[in-house]
């Protein structure tokens, strides 16, 4: 399986760092924010031996999965962040009104 970019995403600038086995997708994007990589980057691997899922717990993804981990560097106000979660939840409420029937 070889990974790669669906045209619109490449022609919007984002980027694709593909592996056969890491020891996490997330550490290695972390590892290129605290490198100051602009963002737009996919770091997707076949394999991820030592990733953390929650709680710490240990989270493997043998291959034949899919490990990827999407590094987004958002350029507005870092106050602002904590929003980000409410106004996902309100968009989805708002695309399942739109798509649920009612009365369910």
């Amino acid at each position: 399986m070889a990974f790669r970019l669906a045209p619109t995403a490449a022609s919007e600038g984002f980027r694709l760092e593909a592996h056969d086995s890491v020891g996490s997708t997330n550490a290695l994007a972390l590892e290129h924010a605290r490198a100051g990589d602009s963002g737009k980057l996919w770091v997707v691997s076949k394999k991820q031996v030592s990733g953390r899922g929650r709680r710490g717990r240990a989270w493997a993804t043998p291959e034949g999965n899919l490990a990827a981990t999407l590094l987004l560097v958002p350029g507005g106000e870092l106050r602002l962040a904590a929003t980000l979660g409410f106004v996902a939840g309100l968009a989805l409420a708002d695309a399942l009104d739109a798509v649920v029937p009612k009365g369910r």
